[in-house]
């Protein structure tokens, strides 16, 4: 199986990105990913201030898929995800649900252990792994990959985990599919003509 190191992350949806790797399709690809804060955040001294935001929400990739053509639509089947042992977790004021509520920004690392996250030694939560940014290189131009659109981008959907299928258009020739999650998994990539 090809395997695509997470040190080969790009922050924009473009046909101008030079392929990571090159699959058949049907052929599985074992992505390595970085978290959501490229690796930027070693230990909870970190402060959102410190960050480069430039290097927020990089993707894996692209993966050329020989035979894709514009028109057709590309079938990604997550076969697997696979944590770390260790996340990052970020509250930023005036931004996501607690926006209304005043609070200092706040980095934590958190430990992943058995499918949970410990928060505290007596508060544990269960994880649902999933992947945060999915898409492929629109026709033209660049979209950055925290972004949406028809290509894909920083969806952010829970259901996009361990089994789930993901149907994507291609505009491009290879459809240049790239992405980003907060652990490893594995994929199989199809893809089928429209009719």
């Amino acid at each position: 199986m090809k395997t695509v190191p997470k040190w080969k992350a790009i922050y924009s949806f473009s046909p101008k990105h030079k392929p990571a790797e090159h699959i058949k399709p049907g052929e599985k690809v074992l992505l390595e990913v970085e978290d959501a804060f490229g690796g930027q955040v070693k230990d909870e001294k970190a402060t959102i201030e410190e960050l480069d935001w430039s290097r927020v929400n990089g993707a894996t990739g692209p993966i050329f898929v020989d035979g894709a053509e514009p028109g057709d639509t590309l079938v990604v089947h997550i076969a697997d995800v696979k944590v770390a042992d260790k996340g990052v977790i970020a509250v930023v004021p005036k931004q996501g649900a607690l926006k209304y509520k005043p609070f200092k920004a706040r980095i934590k690392v958190v430990p992943l252990s058995g499918g949970y996250a410990y928060f505290e030694r007596d508060l544990k939560v269960k994880v649902n792994p999933m992947i945060g940014t999915i898409g492929v290189a629109p026709k033209s131009g660049e979209f950055p990959t925290g972004t949406l659109g028809k290509h894909g981008g920083n969806m952010d959907v829970k259901e996009m985990t361990r089994k789930a299928t993901l149907y994507l258009p291609v505009f491009v020739k290879g459809a240049f599919l790239q992405l980003e999650i907060y652990m490893q998994f594995k994929l199989t990539v199809n893809h089928a003509s429209q009719q």
